[in-house]
């Protein structure tokens, strides 16, 4: 059953060799080189200009708007508007300007730790008055007990370096203690393991780098992210560190993410999902549990960031208060969580 298709093959193979000696007929061998060379390196050329992380259309958008800024009655306009932006950001950090001059060289003489202390009254005093509640996002407690209970913490453990565990096992211990806990609050089983960080931004950067490495691993290229609009900023920069793309997901009226769109978002590229549990901008629940669902569906990754009260809805049951939507690993297809102790 093989022999026809080996004839039909052979007989345009010799068509098309047939066909190319004859173009080639007359040609001197130092020109046959020459085609060949600059064919090869056109190839080259256009698979390179072609198969990049950013895509054609964008690097001609950029290209255009290079060019049109170039041309001087429109690169004016644009330079006024860059000029007007720059103006109201130096006008809103007004508050950064001091009185006195800022310190630019090591003094001649050391302080005295009093003057050590002294200065560091005179840039306490600069700060807004964050204690009484009405810094959003910024400062999540003033407890005068805890801060006393921290310092103390902090006096203990000064000079010790985590990356020496050798040498400082208890605060290996302690590190490890502090990661169990978090996995049995999160309902996760006896092979949960996870990573404490610098805060929410590197714990969503981790993540993200995780399932990236995961895709290249699957045989994924140019992998991808979806992403609600809602999602904190961190995303976009994971995106940007780790040459992922990132598809923002539109919300519902409900102000969650739309699981249709997901869905239809998905791809052969998709390297994870990603929801909120709150999110930042309304501090609503995203749907967690169908979201979940086209994750086993598609066999892929979902991230579940719940940097933004994580550690607080995990207690809402216990509170009186039981959560309609489950949020951690109790939900199938869940495969890793971020959350901040301190918010």
């Amino acid at each position: 059953a093989i022999i026809p298709y080996k004839e039909i093959l052979q007989m345009y193979w010799e068509k098309v060799t047939g066909f190319v000696n004859a173009r080639c007929e007359g040609l001197e061998p130092w020109q046959l080189i020459g085609l060949t060379f600059s064919s090869t390196l056109a190839s080259v050329w256009l698979h390179g200009f072609l198969c990049q992380p950013e895509s054609l259309t964008s690097r001609s958008k950029k290209q255009f708007f290079k060019l049109l800024r170039k041309m001087p009655f429109v690169g004016a306009i644009i330079q006024k508007k860059i000029d007007e932006a720059l103006n109201d950001v130096t006008s809103s950090l007004s508050f950064l300007k001091d009185e006195r001059e800022y310190i630019k060289a090591l003094p001649e003489q050391g302080m005295s730790q009093s003057e050590v202390l002294q200065k560091m009254k005179e840039y306490s005093s600069k700060d807004v008055r964050w204690q009484d509640g009405k810094v959003s996002g910024t400062v999540y407690s003033g407890e005068e007990k805890l801060t006393h209970l921290l310092v103390k913490v902090y006096e203990e453990f000064a000079w010790s370096n985590p990356l020496h565990p050798d040498i400082f096992p208890g605060l290996r211990k302690m590190e490890a203690e502090v990661v169990r806990i978090a996995c049995t609050l999160f309902h996760g089983g006896p092979k949960s393991c996870g990573a404490m960080t610098s805060g929410g931004t590197e714990s969503i950067l981790m993540a993200c780098k995780a399932y990236r490495d995961l895709a290249y691993e699957r045989g994924i290229k140019q992998p991808e992210m979806l992403v609600p609009v809602s999602a904190h900023a961190a995303f976009d920069k994971a995106a940007h560190y780790f040459g992922m793309k990132l598809i923002q997901i539109p919300l519902t009226k409900a102000m969650e993410v739309d699981v249709q769109a997901m869905r239809r978002a998905i791809s052969r590229n998709t390297a994870m999902l990603v929801c909120s549990a709150p999110q930042f901008p309304h501090g609503i629940m995203d749907p967690i549990e169908e979201v979940a669902e086209l994750a086993v569906k598609y066999k892929i990754p979902f991230h579940v960031d719940a940097c933004l009260g994580g550690f607080l809805i995990a207690f809402m049951d216990k509170a009186g208060f039981p959560l309609k939507r489950p949020f951690d690993f109790r939900v199938e297809g869940v495969t890793s969580i971020s959350a901040d102790t301190h918010k």
